[in-house]
């Protein structure tokens, strides 16, 4: 439930305020190291949203403000955002149980950190093609 306050509140804030460059980059560099500390930390599952979720939108924020840009990946990104919002916990989720079983740290913090933005994004990508777009279509074709 607090994800999605905080989903609320990101789209509000994207679409009242026009972030500088350097306020959009900063927002998605604090969000991305937010997530890396994180992630090096034991949090428990009812932490997550304090852990994860706050740099995550983070993230979201400064991405979505680049939407306001000329830069396609910017776009898309900005376009996959709410996919991305919604899918991100299920996705962490996923990578951090089918890490568990590999034994080496490093390599389970490693693949964390790259494997998870990386997994969120495509999956986000893949949603948001073959989900969002096409319900969004019909319902615009209902009225």
């Amino acid at each position: 439930c607090l994800e999605f306050v905080i989903g609320i509140l990101v789209f509000e804030l994207d679409s009242r305020i026009n972030l500088k460059k350097m306020y959009r980059t900063a927002l998605v560099l604090f969000g991305i190291l937010g997530l890396i500390i994180s992630s090096l930390l034991e949090v428990g599952i009812e932490l997550r949203f304090v852990y994860f979720g706050i740099p995550a939108s983070f993230v979201i924020l400064g991405i979505k403000s680049y939407s306001k840009t000329k830069n396609r990946y910017f776009i898309t990104l900005g376009e996959i955002s709410y996919s991305l919002y919604l899918s991100q916990s299920f996705i962490l989720w996923w990578i951090i149980k089918l890490l568990s079983s590999i034994q080496n740290e490093f390599i389970q913090i490693s693949c964390l950190i790259i494997g998870t933005p990386i997994s969120c994004i495509c999956f986000s990508y893949l949603t948001y093609k073959y989900i969002e777009q096409p319900f969004t279509k019909k319902t615009q074709g209902t009225k």
